[in-house]
């Protein structure tokens, strides 16, 4: 029997109970009088930021087949037909000046050269254009009498002629002709230009796409683009954990449905649902809810998206007896854009507007109503790059601020959570992450998350540690404030042993740290809290689609609220992906 079961039992004793009540009504009764009314491990409003998105992650795949790029080699006996090399013409050049490339060949001129040498200068310039991204783009020596010295070079500047969509595309092909279509009119196709295209297509929901480009039979120096489309039309997953709190049940069952284009326009349509049951049987302490759509807009592979959701709450363990009951819905637009998008660098930008409302009720204080209205500007950006070794970065940044529109609640309101919360508050949280290669196998991930704001906010728009990424020792927003900063690093070890039980998996260890501050606070030492945790675990791929891990967490700096100790706690999870 595990350690938290173990805990569990030793405080179902009557002495315990007692302890744990006490202890719970003495910090409803301070909250009620400062702060949010119930623990953030046990707030409504919390809930939704922990359940994975439904919507699809940004692919790094774009395949591309490119035929028919040889470079032209010199005839038979060039290099007996020898010249004093008085010059170059070259022509077609549009991409680059001739002074950019005349480097390339200026040791030759005045110089006594053959034939070879001269289709040599020629595949030096074609593979600049190559290695710039140019990748149709050939430079050719064309039939000619060289009769002064002076050499003449032809660029032919690849381009798109022709683009053809063939394969499992439902009807549905004209948004991806659109996206491809681009090409056409690009001049001399640099490969930036497709490869965002094909990621683009391949972002859409469901969709799997390969360009193959072959020379066209039509116009000579150009290709037809063909891209072969394959469509999955639903995606699902489910998972079970145990990592929520005593307060909200522990174990927690998730799932999500997407389909996939059901209704012709490249769309996706996803349900989200949360339940975890109380520890004295299957009645739910909290079920979740989150329904979404997102459409694609126009051919530059801008995406509208809306969410509806909702959370009920009916905390236990020590909170059982206030009956205290929470109710959480928000609804949600947004406007994302990729300003890059390429396999190797991404900036995205985002515009959102949500409301949300959470009501909580207890019978040890009056119902607490939060209304919201929030306008987001957001932005992400993630590379690859080899400075030390091969790693990845991700960055993350947005601006909220609070609004008056469509009845939100106003600051001094008598029923919000908190007296001093202001719902037209403005804040920014920002986070960086790195993924870096030390040495073979062995990876190292470092993790920074914060906020700032100018007020004290209401209970959902906290900082929250505890749970997640920061903190993991710790129940999901163990602590929560105003202002917010937390730190990770995790230690990763890929398939250290051969073994041929899961065909995939990661031995880790782990380091975090986090602390919040209360702008409303009454005295310094309750303006800042901080925890930190230490940690070893294993994620595993069992077989293709299904998903494990396992994980020993220990607090290092304060008890765990709901458990009032800082014991070694296992953690499971499990999930398939269909």
């Amino acid at each position: 029997m595990h350690k938290t079961a173990i805990n569990h039992m030793r405080k179902s004793s009557r002495f315990a109970g007692v302890s744990v009540s006490v202890l719970t009504y003495m910090l409803l009764a301070a909250n009620a009088a400062n702060a949010s009314s119930i623990p953030g491990s046990a707030d409504a409003s919390r809930f939704q930021g922990r359940v994975e998105r439904t919507a699809p992650q940004s692919t790094s795949s774009a395949p591309l087949k490119v035929e028919g790029t040889t470079l032209f080699q010199a005839p038979a006996g060039a290099e007996n037909l020898k010249f004093t090399l008085q010059g170059i013409e070259i022509e077609g050049l549009s991409v680059y000046t001739p002074s950019e490339i005349q480097s390339l060949y200026a040791s030759k001129i005045g110089t006594n050269v053959s034939l070879a040498e001269i289709y040599a200068i020629a595949s030096e310039l074609t593979k600049k254009y190559r290695n710039d991204g140019y990748i149709l783009t050939q430079v050719v020596v064309p039939p000619q009498t060289i009769a002064s010295g002076t050499v003449k070079l032809r660029v032919v500047e690849g381009k798109v002629n022709k683009v053809q969509v063939q394969g499992d595309v439902l009807g549905q092909s004209s948004l991806i002709s659109e996206y491809a279509k681009r090409l056409e009119s690009a001049g001399a196709l640099n490969n930036r230009e497709l490869e965002r295209v094909l990621l683009l297509i391949n972002d859409l929901p469901g969709v799997t796409a390969q360009g193959v480009l072959s020379p066209s039979r039509e116009v000579v120096g150009a290709s037809d683009l063909t891209i072969f489309v394959e469509r999955n039309p639903f995606d699902a997953h489910i998972g079970i954990d145990n990592y929520g709190s005593r307060y909200l049940g522990r174990w927690e069952a998730t799932g999500n449905i997407s389909a996939n284009s059901l209704l012709g326009m490249n769309e996706l349509l996803g349900l989200t649902l949360a339940y975890a049951p109380s520890d004295q049987g299957l009645e739910p302490e909290l079920t979740f809810g989150e329904a979404m759509a997102q459409f694609p807009i126009g051919s530059c592979g801008t995406k509208l998206s809306f969410k509806l959701g909702v959370t009920q709450t009916e905390p236990g363990a020590g909170l059982d007896e206030f009956d205290i009951k929470g109710h959480a819905k928000y609804a949600g637009v947004e406007i994302e854009h990729p300003i890059v998008r390429t396999r190797d660098f991404n900036i995205t930008s985002t515009l959102g507007f949500d409301l949300r409302s959470t009501k909580t009720k207890s019978n040890v204080d009056f119902t607490r109503i939060d209304d919201l209205s929030v306008v987001r500007l957001g932005g992400h950006m993630d590379w690859v790059d080899t400075a030390i070794n091969a790693a990845v970065t991700n960055i993350d940044l947005e601006v909220s601020q609070g609004v008056s529109w469509f009845g939100a609640s106003d600051e001094g309101d008598s029923n919000i959570s908190r007296p001093a919360g202001d719902p037209q508050f403005t804040k920014v949280t920002a986070s960086v992450s790195r993924l870096e290669r030390v040495i073979n196998n062995v990876a190292l991930k470092t993790s920074i998350m914060g906020q700032m704001s100018d007020s004290p906010l209401l209970s959902a728009e906290e900082f929250g540690v505890g749970g997640g990424l920061i903190g993991r020792g710790y129940d999901p927003s163990e602590l929560v404030g105003d202002d917010g900063f937390g730190a990770s690093l995790e230690v990763q070890w890929s398939n250290p042993f051969q073994q041929t039980i899961v065909s995939d998996y990661t031995l880790y260890g782990f380091y975090d740290f986090g602390r919040v501050w209360n702008d409303d606070a009454s005295t310094a030492d309750g303006r800042a809290e901080s925890l930190a945790s230490i940690g070893l675990g294993i994620r595993a791929t069992i077989m293709p689609g299904t998903y494990a891990g396992f994980m020993l967490a220990k607090p290092l700096t304060r008890d765990i609220q709901s458990e009032n100790d800082d014991d070694i706690r296992p953690f499971v999870n499990i999930s398939h992906k269909f």
